[in-house]
């Protein structure tokens, strides 16, 4: 299963959730994991296998992955949170 992604335009620091829903008869994840990519320009990265963050987005703590079954439907969504801003006063 290979699907093409969305183009989504976002400003820094805000939050994304991203959706793959798929339908099958026999669906094994570890036979078949589901692997969310991150593409800019030449590189490609991957975030996850299965429901496992990958460094070095694992040590960000803004990614959230979570897989809800009910066969034969299947949802992999994958949540990247907005980043914190602090303001400092003196």
């Amino acid at each position: 299963m290979w699907t093409e992604g969305e183009v989504y335009v976002l400003h820094a620091g805000q939050p994304v959730e991203l959706d793959c829903e798929f339908y099958s008869e026999t669906f094994n994840m570890f036979k078949n994991p589901v692997v969310w990519k991150k593409r800019q320009r030449q590189e490609m990265t991957e975030i996850n296998i299965m429901g496992n963050i990958l460094p070095p987005f694992l040590a960000t703590g803004r990614f959230v992955v979570s897989f809800d079954k009910n066969p034969p439907q299947y949802r992999m969504t994958l949540r990247v949170t907005g980043t914190r801003s602090y303001r400092i006063v003196h």
